[in-house]
């Protein structure tokens, strides 16, 4: 989960910064050529990891891309996630959209949702807005994105994995503390 994380963070981070100038990106580690702990997508026995599905999400020429700065909160938080609309195609998408932007919990309940209208210009990267909510009971979250066409079919989906922690109480000579367990 932890490399999966890091090329969702880098790949996403990156296309949309285009307008910036950020100019390609290689996934270079497609592939393990013999059995080993790797950054891989797909292992020596040639089975699909985790990192393969995160990077084929991330790399989806019209995609919902996900702005986040960690993958843990309290309970109580304000969670806070960007959500832009990518285009790499040179055809414009008129009339998409990006619905509904939602938060599931581990029994896959919806505990929060959101939905934005976009015609997204050709090569193009735009923000959205954000999903806003405050973290729920300690668990296991996933924010789920995608864009829908004019028609309402799928072209894209993408998932941010996080997680809701207790804070853990600490007693030493100045008394008691609160910080995040790990």
């Amino acid at each position: 989960a932890y490399v999966a994380r890091l090329f969702q963070i880098a790949l996403e981070r990156l296309r949309r910064r285009k307008s910036e100038g950020a100019g390609g990106i290689l996934h270079f580690h497609a592939i393990d050529i013999w059995p080993s702990v790797t950054m891989a997508a797909i292992d020596f026995e040639r089975v699909p990891t985790k990192v393969f599905d995160t990077v084929r999400r991330s790399f989806a020429p019209v995609a919902a891309s996900l702005e986040y700065d960690r993958d843990q909160w309290q309970p109580g938080e304000a969670f806070r996630c960007g959500v832009w609309a990518i285009n790499d195609r040179w055809e414009a998408v008129p009339g998409a959209t990006v619905p509904p932007c939602g938060i599931q919990d581990s029994s896959g309940k919806t505990r929060a949702a959101g939905e934005w209208p976009v015609s997204m210009a050709p090569d193009s990267a735009q923000k959205l807005g954000d999903v806003r909510w405050t973290a729920a009971e300690p668990g296991s979250y996933e924010l789920r994105a995608e864009v829908r066409a004019a028609d309402g079919s799928p072209i894209s989906e993408n998932v941010f994995e996080f997680t809701v922690k207790p804070a853990v109480k600490t007693v030493g000579l100045g008394g008691a503390a609160s910080i995040s367990s790990q």
